[in-house]
C-alpha cells in the first residue's frame, strides 16, 4: 500500500513536459487522426529544506528521532517551503472537424482536477512543532512568514485549437470544492527563565471556505479560468513555447470565515488550588489566544502559472529546450530548467533534464515518450530521479501523459 501511494503521489508535474516528441518530431502521422484524447496526470511534492525521509515518515508513519529532526534543521532557512501539486485532465480534440470554414483550427474540450497543498514555515516553527520550546527559555521563538494554502477545485471547458502546432485556448467553468488558508504575518513566543510562564505576539489572516458543501463536482464555490498554449515555430528548427494555466478566480459563498486578527497572549500556568477546591467549579482559563471570524462572501484567485521555453534542433536527430516557469503563489521560487532530447527514431525521444527552483533545489531528471503505432502516444517522466530513489531527496515527482487517435475508416 505503501508503494502505490507513493506512485500516486508522484503521478504530476506541469504537462507542457511532455508532447515534444509531437512537435519535435517526424512522425506526424497522429494529425490525420478524426478524434484525440488526451488523459494527463501530473504532480509533485517537493520542499527547498525537508528530506524525504522525513516526509515518509510524517505521511506513512514511524518515529521520528532526534537525528532525522536535526538532519533537517541543518539546511532550513529562515523561510522554508514545502509544496503539493497533484492534477488530472482530460482533453478531446476534433482533428477533423474546421473552425468557422478554416480547417487549420478546431474545437476541444477538456475536464480535470487539482489539488494544491502550501505551506511556509520558520526555523524555529519547525523546532518548536517536533522539540518543543525547552531549547528556548528566556529568549523569543520567530515563528512569523509562515502559512498554509490548502484548496481543491474542478474545471470543465471548451475552446479552440491549431491542428499544426498544437497551440490553444480553453476558458471554463470552475467548481471550488474547498479552500483553506492561514498566514501568520507576525509571531513571537517568548518563555521565561523558569518556563512558568509564556507570551505569544501574533499578527495572523484566514479563510476557511464552507464545510456544509463539498465534494467532487460539488463545492461552495464558483468560477471562470483560462488557459492558453502558443507554439511559435521558428523555421525548421523550433519552437517558442508560451503557456498560461488556470488564470481565474473562484467565488466563495457567504458561508465562509474570514479572519484577521492580532493580539498578545500570556500564559502563566494555573493555580493549583482552583484545580483541587472542593467546589466542584472548573479552572478558570483567563488568558487565551482568540480567532475571531466572521462569515462572508469573498472571491480568490486561483493559483496560475506562466510558463515560456524554446526548443531548437541540434543536428537530424536531437534538440535541445531551455526555459523558465512562475507560479504566484506562497511557497513557489520562479523555476529554470534545460533539457538534452534524443530522438532514437521517428517513434521514440528520450530526454535529460535539468531543473532549478519552484518548491525545491537543483534536481536532474529523464523522461520518455513513445508512438506505438499510429493511434496511441505514450509520455513518462521526473524531474527528480534522486529524489524517486533516496530518502535524502527532496521532493518526488513525475508526470504521465496518453494520447488516443481515433481513425475513420
Amino acid at each position: 500500500m505503501r508503494i502505490l501511494l507513493i506512485i500516486g503521489i508522484c503521478l504530476t508535474t506541469i504537462g507542457l513536459n511532455a508532447q515534444k516528441l509531437l512537435l519535435m518530431g517526424a512522425d506526424s502521422s497522429f494529425r490525420s487522426a478524426a478524434v484525440m484524447l488526451t488523459l494527463e496526470g501530473n504532480g509533485e511534492i517537493r520542499s527547498n529544506t525537508i528530506q524525504n525521509a522525513f516526509l515518509d515518515k510524517l505521511v506513512f508513519g514511524g518515529y521520528i528521532d532526534r537525528g532525522l529532526i536535526d538532519a533537517q534543521e541543518k539546511h532550513m532557512n529562515d523561510v522554508n517551503m514545502l509544496g503539493g501539486n497533484f492534477r488530472g485532465n482530460l482533453t478531446m480534440r476534433l482533428m477533423t472537424d474546421s473552425l468557422f470554414r478554416n480547417p487549420n483550427w478546431s474545437w476541444q474540450v477538456t475536464m480535470g482536477s487539482r489539488t494544491l497543498l502550501e505551506t511556509t514555515f520558520s526555523k524555529d516553527l519547525f523546532h518548536l512543532a517536533f522539540t518543543g520550546n525547552a531549547d528556548f527559555l528566556d529568549e523569543y521563538a520567530f515563528v512569523s512568514s509562515s502559512g498554509l494554502l490548502l484548496t481543491n477545485y474542478q474545471k470543465l471547458g471548451g475552446g479552440i485549437f491549431h491542428k499544426e502546432s498544437l497551440s490553444g485556448f480553453t476558458v471554463s467553468v470552475v467548481n471550488g470544492q474547498s479552500f483553506d488558508a492561514f498566514n501568520l504575518e507576525l509571531g513571537k513566543l517568548f518563555t521565561s527563565a523558569e518556563g512558568d510562564s509564556l507570551a505569544f505576539v501574533y499578527q495572523t489572516s484566514s479563510t476557511r471556505s464552507d464545510t456544509s458543501v463539498s465534494g467532487l463536482g460539488s463545492g461552495p464555490g464558483i468560477g471562470m479560468a483560462f488557459d492558453g498554449v502558443l507554439n511559435f515555430k521558428q523555421g525548421e528548427d523550433g519552437y517558442i513555447q508560451l503557456a498560461l494555466h488556470d488564470f481565474g478566480f473562484v467565488s466563495w459563498n457567504n458561508a465562509t470565515l474570514v479572519g484577521n486578527n492580532e493580539g498578545t497572549m500570556n500564559w502563566t500556568g494555573l493555580e493549583l488550588t482552583d484545580i483541587l477546591n472542593d467546589d466542584s467549579t472548573l479552572p478558570s482559563f483567563s488568558d487565551t489566544l482568540t480567532i475571531n471570524e466572521k462569515p462572508g462572501s469573498t472571491k480568490r484567485w486561483l493559483p496560475g502559472s506562466f510558463d515560456a521555453r524554446i526548443m531548437r534542433k541540434i543536428g537530424q536527430s536531437a534538440f535541445y529546450e531551455i526555459g523558465f516557469a512562475i507560479r504566484p503563489v506562497i511557497a513557489y521560487n520562479p523555476m529554470l530548467f534545460a533539457g538534452y532530447h534524443h530522438n532514437f527514431n521517428e517513434k521514440t525521444l528520450v530526454g535529460a533534464t535539468g531543473t532549478y527552483g519552484g518548491y525545491g533545489r537543483l534536481r536532474f531528471g529523464l523522461s520518455v515518450e513513445h508512438l506505438f503505432g499510429k493511434s496511441v502516444y505514450l509520455a513518462i517522466g521526473t524531474s527528480d530521479v534522486y529524489g524517486a530513489a533516496s530518502g535524502k531527496g527532496y521532493g518526488r515527482d513525475a508526470y504521465l501523459k496518453v494520447n488516443y487517435s481515433i481513425f475513420r475508416k
